[in-house]
Order: structure tokens, then sequence, then C-alpha cells
């Protein structure tokens, strides 16, 4: 998003940045999930 909007001069939309929040939520939730779901 970085890239696109000061490199390649892209104007990006509110539906960009809603995208963009929705990755770094997931990948988040995926980083910092507990680990108390392990099979013993």
């Amino acid at each position: 998003m970085v890239w696109l909007h000061f490199v390649d001069k892209v104007t990006l939309s509110s539906w960009d940045m809603v995208g963009a929040a929705l990755v770094v939520l997931g990948a988040l939730t995926i980083i910092l999930q507990p680990n108390g779901f392990s099979v013993r």
C-alpha cells in the first residue's frame, strides 16, 4: 500500500485501507494465537 501510494502515485480508496487492515488483522490472529489448543 505504501509503495502504491508513494512510488506508483496510485490514489488509494477507503476500501483499499479496509482490505489492508483485514489482512493485518488476519496475520496478527495467526501470529499471536495462544498455545492452548495443543494435542496431547
